[in-house]
């Protein structure tokens, strides 16, 4: 029995089994069975096919309903928190996890109690020290328009020998990139590193902060891009270095090699809710969350069962919840294309348009040289509506990004000028 068949056949108890009743057959004697709490409630709940659905609010995205069963629920909070993916990250990042896609009563005493009775997270997780004050940076406006960055060395030897870790972190939505590398790295190499991981997939961006690292500093980097090296604006990376470090550590304690894991600490830092924007990085970059294994084992009914991959639309077209009824697919799959080439007459994508062209000769004055460069992309429709929205949807989420960030600046002024008085002398350990 899958975990979608537990769930389902968890309905049957006491708590859940009244609502879907009523919600398979409604009528004034199923609604008469329930409690007056239950009938106050009872609009946000709904079926998606057998799956019991809760609406936290009402225009909110459906959750799943954990039953009252201990063990169905002790295994979402481990596949949240205790596996590659969930990283051993803290307790309200758990429970922002968790909750994004579930739903059952006193959750958060849940999480509360599974992380801290952890012995992972007791075992690698230091103790809380003073916080340094900072000097904080002017606020980043867009996604990867500035970029910090840190190196974290003295690790163990990894699958390929490698002991440290460099750091990219969006100070927008506070993304990151994880790159293993050693002890030796180089100034060239760091440089190689930001083009294949930052570069490639954001373009480059208008400042870089870092701190005082000779890799940084170095005249060939410098020749590249302009830093803003002052050691202690960067407190950003400095913690998500230190938020890493623990989850490298738990992962050391689970398997032989931290490297090998480093995309999955990557993917879990990303998809965890961050405390100065109150989003995920993930969905402050792609306006989506990412669909996670525990999700496809459910069978969420925001998750598509379908993938374009493998030429699937119709499985992918077939979502399990009406709102996504309307939402229309331009994949185009290998099957597509092959047929296009084959078939003159089938109008080919621009992709066979490209390959299915012939070269002219630069030389020939009567043919603009841009045509062998340029190929003609055929018109197609253009949904105006569909790309207002789009363009609505991102503005919104970086006016909630920054509204946000200039509210964790304001809230960091005030400790700095009230309560965060404590003084350092060299050797303290403070939390940055």
């Amino acid at each position: 029995m899958d975990l979608r068949d537990e769930i389902v056949a968890a309905y049957a108890d006491a708590v859940y089994a009244g609502i879907v009743a009523y919600l398979r057959a409604p009528s004034d004697e199923t609604l008469g069975a329930l409690s007056r709490n239950t009938r106050n409630q009872i609009d946000r709940y709904h079926l998606d096919g057998d799956l019991l659905c809760y609406n936290i609010e009402k225009f909110d995205a459906p959750r799943v309903v954990e039953p009252n069963d201990d063990d169905l629920r002790a295994r979402i909070i481990h596949e949240f928190h205790d596996s590659p993916m969930g990283a051993h990250l803290g307790r309200e990042k758990t429970f922002a996890s968790v909750s994004r896609d579930f739903f059952w009563p006193h959750m958060y005493k849940w999480v509360r109690k599974w992380v801290r009775t952890c012995e992972t997270c007791q075992r690698v997780k230091l103790s809380k020290s003073s916080q340094a004050p900072l000097r904080p940076l002017p606020i980043a406006t867009e996604t990867w328009r500035s970029v910090s960055t840190d190196f974290i060395f003295g690790l163990p030897p990894g699958a390929e020998g490698r002991t440290g870790v460099l750091v990219f972190v969006d100070r927008f939505t506070k993304m990151v990139h994880l790159i293993p590398v050693s002890d030796t790295v180089t100034a060239a190499e760091t440089a190689a590193h930001f083009i294949d991981c930052v570069f490639r997939h954001h373009g480059l961006p208008e400042s870089i902060v870092s701190d005082h690292d000779p890799r940084f500093t170095s005249a060939f980097w410098s020749s590249l891009f302009q830093l803003l090296a002052h050691p202690e604006t960067d407190g950003q990376t400095e913690r998500v270095n230190r938020v890493l470090e623990d989850v490298l550590r738990s992962y050391a304690t689970s398997f032989a090699s931290w490297s090998s894991f480093l995309p999955l600490a990557e993917f879990a830092l990303n998809n965890a809710e961050h405390g100065s924007t109150g989003l995920t990085p993930f969905f402050a970059n792609n306006a989506r969350h990412p669909r996670v294994p525990a999700l496809i084992a459910v069978g969420h009914p925001t998750a598509p069962r379908g993938s374009t991959l493998g030429g699937d639309e119709d499985g992918v077209n077939d979502m399990t919840s009406a709102a996504y009824e309307d939402v229309a697919l331009n994949a185009v799959t290998r099957s597509t294309m092959n047929k296009a080439l084959a078939t003159p007459d089938i109008a080919a994508s621009p992709l066979a348009t490209w390959t299915d062209r012939t070269l002219i000769d630069p030389g020939n004055a009567g043919v603009p040289v841009a045509a062998n460069y340029a190929p003609k992309t055929p018109a197609r429709p253009v949904d105006n509506a569909a790309v207002s929205e789009f363009v609505w949807q991102r503005q919104s989420i970086a006016r909630i990004v920054r509204d946000a960030l200039q509210d964790a600046v304001d809230k960091q002024k005030d400790k700095r000028g009230r309560k965060n008085m404590a003084t350092f002398e060299t050797g303290d350990q403070v939390l940055l």
